[in-house]
């Protein structure tokens, strides 16, 4: 089965003061408008690899979106989530070298492109909070 693997987002740790009020989150975009089109499997592929000080209650989601990016209209974004559309690392439940994967194949719909988010969730109560991850897609024929 032929394919390609595209980092999405190379080992970074995200860094995190108490200036992220409890229970509230931040969103990156890490990877947008991902060309799939030649494929019938998309895997998005997620590695934690440490967890720095802060509450045990601290996550990172990973989410997998559909990308229906058109010329035509290129100010607005078009996304829906996946079938199985997250991952979810949690402080004092996951630990270091943890690695999870979710698949969206061809009949679910897939267009022509793919968006990756990652969302810092702070937990209760606010702290310091830093964690290491990365990513990759994974496509296959």
């Amino acid at each position: 089965m032929a394919g390609k693997v595209i980092r999405v987002l190379p080992m970074r740790k995200f860094d995190y003061s108490s200036d992220l009020p409890a229970s509230k989150s931040q969103t990156f975009m890490v990877a947008d408008r991902i060309d799939v089109s030649q494929f019938k499997e998309v895997v998005l592929c997620c590695r934690l690899h440490s967890w720095g000080s802060g509450q045990s209650s601290h996550k990172i989601q990973f989410d997998l979106l559909f990308d229906g990016h058109t010329d035509e209209d290129p100010t607005l974004i078009f996304q829906k989530a996946s079938g199985a559309s997250s991952i979810t690392f949690t402080q004092g439940i996951n630990l270091p070298g943890t690695m999870d994967t979710i698949v969206a194949y061809s009949y679910n719909g897939i267009p022509n492109f793919i968006t990756v988010k990652v969302t810092l969730i702070q937990g209760t109560p606010a702290g310091a909070y830093s964690t290491t991850v990365s990513a990759d897609i994974i496509l296959r024929d």
